[in-house]
């Protein structure tokens, strides 16, 4: 037999070794998955919590179209006589 021969199964077996060298373990796995679980979990409830609103804004864009008071507003802008100063400045922007 010569130096250069090697015994039969001997690159499946280096294979093999080095790949369980490398590889996690099944618990190791099994820990990533349910971290990634948890993970995936945690971000999804912490994404759907919404904050408080603090500006007028806020609450108008969270209100429901159809729960807007449209009715009482334009009332309360004709009342006030606030359609002139808004037309004004509409007019004045569109002009630039």
């Amino acid at each position: 037999m010569s130096s250069f021969l090697t015994p039969d199964g001997f690159f499946e077996n280096q294979r093999k070794d080095v790949l369980d060298a490398v590889r996690p373990s099944r618990i190791q796995r099994h820990l990533a998955v349910a971290a990634l679980f948890l993970l995936a979990f945690g971000t999804l409830f912490w994404r759907k919590q919404e904050e408080p609103c603090e500006s007028f804004s806020c609450l108008l864009e969270s209100m429901p179209k159809e729960e807007l008071p449209l009715e009482w507003a334009m009332e309360t802008w004709i009342e006030d006589e606030a359609w002139s100063e808004w037309a004004m400045e509409y007019l004045e922007d569109t002009e630039r």
